[in-house]
């Protein structure tokens, strides 16, 4: 293979050039044929070092179900409505009626008002329905019932329009304030204070691509900056970008993280580095299952670009019990979630009060994926709760926050004694219910 790719280096950098100079970078010519020779380069010298990186092919068998045996009961998804107070909804008539009103004004000024936006009065009236069928849901059954799975995927979808776990875009390396769904989250008195930290995290924060490729179809996952030029991210993302040869896995391609992939920004060069390949990879073969007693952990180590230096790390928390003072921890995770989806979502509107048409969904949560996010939240179940399952367990938590596909390997950050610190890694969850993220003071050793 690298022998084929020598014979095409030339033909290769002159076609890289090419793409840069015409196009979505637009690189200037003057630089476009360094660019690209280096490029082409690179792929060579990777070689055996790079594209051939494997991971232990003796990996334990893939175990399912480790925590999600069981359905959430209704108090567990009532907790996701839980506000920076303490305080959970009752869904009572007077709070469901207040609550329609809120979100009819919001459905009237985000999609109906909104000229490029698909929906009218009829469309209106169709996502009032829907709210008001989640509402009944949510007001009805006691504590401990379990969820029906269909019923779970319209509330999850619920929490996202409802503003309790707000995702809100960041642009120019920082948060709207003012951002309505903020305010209605309760979180803006909180998140505030706490600005300079989050946009620390933000500039801290990559998605990973292949080649120059920020496709919203097309997201691998995240990553956050460590210290020595190294990301963390998951280890099943980087089985995704990987393929199998010889009971081993290989990066399937060149891959970048770009630091820089915010709604309506261009690709800039100085924000993108390349992996140069693992640091380290956990041994366990995670295959698409969310298994509590595996570590879901990948590090890369970055090459830099000669252009600017290394975003700075987030210092990594410790053993500090401030972090986890409370009986809901607040912490905050900036990732790059990709469209949701799901029988609950349909193209247009359709009668049924269980289904959500995607351009009003779109219009109140926004239509640009693949880009960074803040989604605040909070910790739903501590880490240790998981320790008799074995393994990894203990270092597993649960947590709230509106998160999506390309939010995988992203950062939890909570505040502790000593201020901000990363103390959690995103790894696996659904749409607004039971989301994984692994306690970093319990895995130091993989991001040391």
């Amino acid at each position: 293979m690298v022998a084929a790719l020598a014979h095409g280096k030339e033909a290769t950098a002159v076609a890289v050039s090419g793409w840069l100079v015409a196009g979505p970078l637009g690189v200037p010519a003057a630089i476009a044929g360094v660019l690209a020779a280096w490029l082409a380069g690179e792929v060579l010298e990777m070689g055996q070092d790079v594209l051939c990186a494997s991971w232990q092919a003796s990996a334990p068998p893939v175990m399912t179900g480790a925590v999600e045996a069981s359905a959430p009961t209704m108090g567990e998804v009532r907790a996701l409505f839980r506000r920076p107070t303490g305080d959970v909804p009752s869904f009572d008539a007077d709070f469901r009626k207040d609550e329609l009103e809120v979100l009819r004004e919001a459905v009237h000024r985000d999609a109906v008002a909104v000229p490029d936006v698909p929906v009218d009065e009829h469309g209106a009236e169709s996502f009032m329905r829907w709210a008001s069928h989640i509402l009944e849901m949510l007001g009805g059954d006691h504590d401990d019932m379990p969820v029906d799975p269909a019923a779970l995927s319209e509330i999850e979808a619920f929490v996202a329009v409802d503003g309790t776990r707000p995702a809100l875009y960041v642009k120019n390396g920082t948060i709207d304030l003012n951002a309505p769904t903020l305010e209605r989250s309760g979180l803006r008195d909180v998140v505030a204070p706490k600005l300079a930290d989050i946009e620390r995290q933000i500039a801290a924060t990559g998605r990973i691509i292949r080649g120059f490729d920020r496709a919203a179809d097309r997201v691998y996952g995240s990553a956050w900056m460590l210290a020595d030029g190294r990301v963390a991210t998951a280890k099943h993302v980087f089985e995704f970008m990987s393929e199998p040869m010889g009971g081993a896995l290989f990066l399937d391609g060149t891959y970048f993280v770009d630091f820089n992939v915010e709604a309506d920004a261009t690709a800039d060069l100085k924000h993108i580095f390349r992996i140069e390949g693992p640091d380290f990879l956990s041994p366990d073969l995670i295959n698409g299952t969310v298994d509590a007693t595996q570590l879901d952990v990948a590090t890369f180590k970055l090459a830099p670009n000669g252009l600017a230096d290394f975003p700075e790390p987030i210092p990594l928390a410790g053993n500090d019990p401030a972090l986890l003072a409370g009986e809901r921890p607040l912490f905050f995770n900036v990732g790059h979630p990709g469209a949701p989806h799901g029988s609950w979502l349909v193209e247009t509107e359709d009668g049924n009060p269980a289904t959500l048409a995607r351009h009003i969904l779109f219009a109140l949560i926004g239509d640009k994926f693949g880009v960074k996010r803040f989604s605040p939240g909070m910790v739903m179940t501590k880490p240790g709760t998981f320790d008799a399952l074995g393994g990894h367990a203990g270092s597993v938590l649960l947590h709230d926050a509106t998160t999506l596909g390309g939010s995988s390997g992203s950062s939890l950050m909570m505040e502790g004694a000593d201020g901000m610190r990363v103390a959690g890694l995103h790894f696996a969850g659904k749409f607004g219910s039971r989301n994984y993220a692994h306690w970093v003071p319990a895995i130091s050793e993989a991001l040391d």
